[in-house]
């Protein structure tokens, strides 16, 4: 018996969020200098994860997937007054909310509308109200296997702080995966810190603060040693000998765009 034929590259679950914001108490978006977990499923992997980490500075992470489109998901997204997702775009490609879902624009239709950045205005425009600027936003969706966990699920982090933070994370993941030549089951170390913004705000008397994440590769000895650890812990999933198995592969078809969902209160500010 044969196995169902999928279309897209099997990946890994996501189990939580990893976020560097949270609500004060008037419900307003306030930025973190540590990590801060959550997840759907009551609070049960997220209890975990700060039982084990308390508010880490710095997290163990690494890749399920050598591919970009399932854990490093860069593009840009457009928000209604509400704050609900109503058009995404890799700049290639363009896609808008429908009934059923996201649905692309038709290249015929991007053609005759003279390209995609004629699009993007004109969905800007659909979208802008009388106290509201819609704008499409660079943001990052990075989904890491936290080493030493122990369940093993990809933990999903959501940045639109296109000045501070998804250049050095895409421009690390490109030029590991570049020089390795895979980036699956490599490990690095994720950062964040709360730094000052340097833009004044008019009107009050202090600077607005927001989060930096950065990513860097972990090649120590002592590192390598611990995801080989890591993988029989989990009975075999990543071992010396498998590693070249996970990540080597056969299959050069991408999958299919995913539609990816974030909480849009929780995020970097960024001025």
């Amino acid at each position: 018996m044969s196995r169902i034929k999928r279309d897209k590259t099997p990946t890994i679950g996501i189990i939580g969020k990893i976020k560097i914001g949270k609500k004060t108490d008037k419900g307003r978006p306030t930025s973190l200098d540590y990590f801060r977990f959550t997840d759907p499923f009551g609070g049960r992997y997220s209890k975990m994860a700060e039982q084990q980490y308390g508010q880490p500075k710095q997290l163990q992470v690494t890749f399920a997937s050598d591919d970009f489109n399932q854990n490093c998901i860069e593009r840009m997204e457009l928000r209604n007054n509400g704050g609900q997702l109503v058009a995404y775009t890799d700049l290639e490609t363009l896609w808008t909310s429908q009934k059923d879902g996201f649905e692309p624009i038709s290249k015929e239709r991007i053609k005759k509308a003279g390209g995609i950045k004629p699009c993007m205005e004109a969905l800007e425009k659909k979208y802008t109200k009388s106290n509201y600027d819609a704008k499409f936003f660079e943001c990052l969706y990075l989904r890491v296997v936290l080493l030493g966990f122990p369940v093993i699920g990809q933990w999903e982090i959501y940045t639109k702080a296109a000045k501070s933070s998804i250049k050095q994370i895409v421009d690390t993941y490109d030029m590991v995966l570049q020089q390795a030549g895979r980036i699956a089951w490599i490990p690095f170390t994720l950062s964040v810190q709360k730094v000052k913004a340097n833009r004044e705000i008019p009107g009050e008397s202090y600077k607005r603060s927001y989060s930096v994440i950065s990513l860097h590769p972990d090649l120590s000895v002592e590192m390598q040693e611990a995801l080989l650890q890591f993988g029989d812990d989990i009975k075999g999933l990543v071992t010396a000998d498998k590693i070249k198995v996970l990540t080597g592969g056969n299959n050069t078809e991408s999958p299919k765009e995913l539609t990816v969902k974030s909480e849009y209160s929780e995020y970097e500010e960024v001025n």
